[in-house]
């Protein structure tokens, strides 16, 4: 399988506990092993930005405008250079967290739109989307920051299926095995690259 002449651009999104960090690793590390030049990001990127996000109660506002800008840093630094060099970028969150998070903050998505406006959207996004109370229960170990509140965590989840139907999101059933989520996604990824 050959990717050298095309980069891909792929994100997994999903509200806090519908496991995509532990996909969107998995994604990147079977690319790897079959040979395919993958690079698996984060958002938030920078780990001061990430602990200045949750360490203050920042107005949804200047909070979407600090997301905002770790992602330019992160596409400018990462996901550009690595897209144009033909690789695969493997994004766990992209702009879409903004879309859903910081929206039903009370933010605007004409807003979040205007302060992304020079980022590079993913070619193909997946919504692994499961209950709050599921997500909730594998979060169980940690301590609860403000985007992880069930009554938030559900209109999260609301907006998401919304930004779905709109943009063409593949929804994953979150509630499955790991595996089986996996392979649902990966099969879709393997047909892109082909």
């Amino acid at each position: 399988m050959d990717t050298k002449k095309r980069g891909l651009y792929v994100a997994v999104e999903g509200i806090d506990g519908a496991g995509k960090t532990l996909i969107s690793k998995r994604i990147d590390e079977e690319l790897r092993q079959m040979g395919i030049d993958s690079i698996y990001v984060r958002e938030p990127w920078l780990p001061e930005i990430k602990k200045f996000l949750y360490q203050n109660n920042l107005e949804p506002e200047i909070e979407s405008m600090v997301f905002a800008v770790d992602r330019m840093v992160l596409q400018n630094s990462i996901v550009k250079p690595s897209l144009r060099q033909g690789k695969v970028v493997v994004s766990d969150r992209t702009v879409y967290s903004s879309l859903a998070y910081q929206y039903v903050r009370g933010v605007s998505e004409e807003k979040i739109l205007f302060f992304n406006r020079k980022v590079v959207f993913p070619e193909l996004v997946f919504l692994l989307d499961v209950d709050v109370d599921t997500a909730l229960s594998r979060l169980k170990d940690r301590e609860f920051t403000r985007f992880e509140l069930k009554p938030f965590l559900e209109e999260v989840r609301k907006r998401y299926l919304d930004l779905a139907r709109r943009y063409g999101f593949i929804v994953v059933d979150a509630s499955l095995s790991p595996e089986e989520v996996f392979r649902r996604v990966f099969n879709y990824i393997l047909k892109e690259l082909r």
